[in-house]
């Protein structure tokens, strides 16, 4: 008798002190994956101008950039900042509240912006980037695929660290499509700069001279930053 009084009360102090792990294992830390909103003192413009004497093309952006063009923006360290998050939306925020998307991104970009001489375009920045980071799969959301047990990938918008940036892009003097030269696609500005795009599946492409404009800039610092494009061709 006290033999089998001894045995349950080991099987209920057992069960006392694995429910706490229980607990741990179905509840993960979800915090910390808000999106940080973008700060005002952080916004910019980036105005590049063309001050050679013939049509520059702006390099085009790759992969599944939304973005006009290849932008390219190094910190104090060298380091690239992420200008794009996800093309489905998927930051972590996002993912939280309804689960990871299905969605099949556009990935075949082909436009580019066409600076007559003289000519200029802008491009607003809200001063903030992106990073990839591991959720615990148990915050996934609800949604078209559940995250995994393990994790789930997902972005969130950070703001960089104040100090001292590097923006750059490249541009070209010649664009060319399997069908004949690059033409304007839509409006052009009042000065002529336009976006170019081939028709139908015609594959767009720049060439001739390779021009490499930089500009350096702070954060927080001034409200446009100017990248000029010169030469004689």
């Amino acid at each position: 008798m006290m033999n089998t009084a001894r045995l349950a009360i080991a099987i209920v102090s057992t069960a006392l002190i694995a429910a706490p792990f229980a607990a741990c294992e179905t509840s993960p830390d979800c915090t910390g994956f808000e999106d940080t909103e973008p700060a005002a003192s952080n916004a910019m413009t980036w105005r590049f101008i063309n001050a050679t004497n013939v049509p520059v093309y702006l390099e085009k952006p790759g992969g599944c950039a939304a973005l006009h063009a290849n932008y390219r923006v190094l910190d104090s360290s060298g380091a690239p900042l992420a200008l794009e998050g996800d093309p489905c939306g998927d930051t972590c925020e996002a993912v939280q509240e309804r689960g990871l998307s299905s969605c099949t991104p556009d990935c075949t970009s082909q436009r580019a912006v066409m600076l007559p001489p003289g000519g200029a375009f802008e491009q607003p920045w809200d001063g903030s980037a992106w990073k990839q980071v591991d959720m615990p799969g148990g915050c996934v959301g609800p949604g078209d695929r559940e995250g995994s047990a393990q994790s789930a990938s997902c972005v969130q918008r950070v703001l960089p660290e104040e100090g001292t940036f590097e923006l750059s892009l490249k541009a070209f003097t010649a664009c060319s499509t399997n069908a004949g030269p690059c033409t304007c696609f839509g409006e052009a500005q009042p000065d002529g700069t336009c976006t170019v795009a081939p028709q139908a599946m015609n594959n767009l492409s720049l060439s001739g001279t390779e021009l490499l404009g930089t500009a350096s800039f702070t954060i927080p610092g001034a409200s446009v930053v100017e990248l000029r494009y010169e030469g004689s061709f």
